[in-house]
Order: structure tokens, then sequence, then C-alpha cells
């Protein structure tokens, strides 16, 4: 493949190639993190779509705090690029804060790329970027590949890949029992300096 290459991934950086881990090959990084609450609700949507889980969202916190679920342990997978935040190929943003200033972060993205924008590309990026036009785009949200999926396990569509798009959804659909267990759980491993206002 020619330069520059692009490749999303879900994989802890200790997963990645160990060359990245040691600092011997230094690629430009943008790493995204979620507030664990959510991050958990979410990932078990995924679940539910893609793998055909049949277990409950309290069910499924159980076992997301004990670090069961797929990609974890979370605290270790977020910790790994948060302790690398000031490298200069990393570039450390948040779900929330995108949500918040996607201007922001566009534009901060842009220059750690190292890109120019003119007025109307970004613009049109801004749109792009947008929830509502990612949900509709079939690029993204892998309607067809989620359908397949479903014809494999054989569940029902109970969700869909792209689902609301918003900060603090878990207070829509976890049990005050789940809520105590992740705030125990958000308290004994809570990385200094990272959601200090969500995680309460």
């Amino acid at each position: 493949m020619t330069s520059p290459r692009y490749i999303k991934t879900h994989l802890p950086l200790n997963l990645l190639p160990k060359e990245i881990e040691t600092n011997q090959k230094r690629p430009k990084i943008i790493y995204v993190a979620r507030n664990p609450k959510d991050q958990c609700v979410s990932l078990y949507h995924h679940r539910v779509l893609i793998e055909g889980y049949t277990g409950s969202v309290d069910d499924f916190v159980d076992e997301y705090v004990l670090n069961l679920s797929s990609y974890g342990p979370y605290w270790t997978h977020v910790e790994e690029f948060w302790n690398r935040r000031n490298d200069p190929n990393v570039l450390f943003i948040t779900f929330e804060s995108m949500k918040k200033d996607l201007h922001k972060i566009v534009t901060q993205t842009a220059k750690f790329l190292g890109k120019e924008l003119t007025n109307i590309e970004f613009e049109s990026l801004l749109k792009h970027l947008s929830f509502e036009s990612m949900k509709t785009n079939a690029a993204v949200n892998y309607d067809e590949f989620s359908e397949t999926l479903i014809k494999l396990h054989g569940q029902s569509r109970k969700t869909d890949f792209m689902r609301k798009g918003k900060v603090g959804s878990w207070k829509e659909e976890l049990s005050q029992e789940s809520i105590n267990k992740l705030d125990n759980w958000i308290a004994q491993n809570k990385i200094s300096g990272i959601w200090d206002d969500i995680c309460k």
C-alpha cells in the first residue's frame, strides 16, 4: 500500500506491533476514548447486534466490570494511550469533547495531521462527521454487514450499529444496581485527569 495509509482498530496498544509500543516506529495515532458508562452500554448493544448476545444490559455490566468484555480491560486500554497523550505522534481525544465542540476537534485533528482546510472543506467535513450524516452513511453504519451477521447468529434485530450518538445515554438504560457497580469499579480504577466530572 502506498503512503499515507489509514488503519482503524479497536486494539489496545499492547496488541499493536511491538515497534509502536517501544517507539521504534512512530506513526500518527488518533485515539478516541469514551467514558466508561456510555462505552459499556454501547459495547453491550454492539455485542447484541454483531454476536447475538442474549443477556440483559445488567448481565453485561457484570462481565464488563470483571474485564471479561471484548477489547478489554477497559482501563488498561485507555491508560496506555492516556500516558502517551503528550507524545508528538499521539492525539488523544474523547467522544465527549467531539460532541461538545466538533469544530474545535476537527481543527485540532487537521493541525495534528498537517492538513490545511478551506472554509468550504471545513464546513463540508463538519456536516460529514455529524451523527445524523454518519447514521445514514452506508460506509460507516454497517447495515448490510449487520444484516448478514443477524442471519448467522439467528437473533432478531434489536438495535443499530449507529444508535444515539450522544453523551449520557447510560442513564436511560442502566438499573440503579448496575450504576452502583460501575461507580464502584470506576472509583477503584479512575485515571486522574480524565472524566473527572462525568464518572460520578
